[in-house]
């Protein structure tokens, strides 16, 4: 009886770490992807299939630029100015 209450105890760690932890890491993850894609995309010359808020982008790009001088200072952000659309 012992050995199922500890089983127990450690599904439901496991349970919480995944719920708490892990499910947004991954999804947080998918976002990124799916902001370098984009922006791969418009360095291509074309609008991405993804549409995102400025607001978003513009947050993205902000982490992205933070996160190189952290931890790559040797990289270049040479991405082109991003206007928000008027209107």
């Amino acid at each position: 009886m012992l050995a199922t209450k500890r089983d127990e105890a450690r599904f439901n760690q496991l349970g919480h770490m995944l719920s708490e932890y892990i499910s947004p890491m991954v999804f947080e993850l998918a976002d990124i992807e799916d902001l370098y894609n984009s922006v791969q995309i418009m360095h291509n010359g074309r609008i991405p299939y993804r549409f995102v808020s400025h607001r978003k982008l513009r947050e993205g790009l902000r982490v992205l630029k933070q996160q190189l001088k952290l931890h790559h200072s040797d990289l270049v952000y040479d991405l082109v100015p991003y206007r928000q659309p008027e209107g």
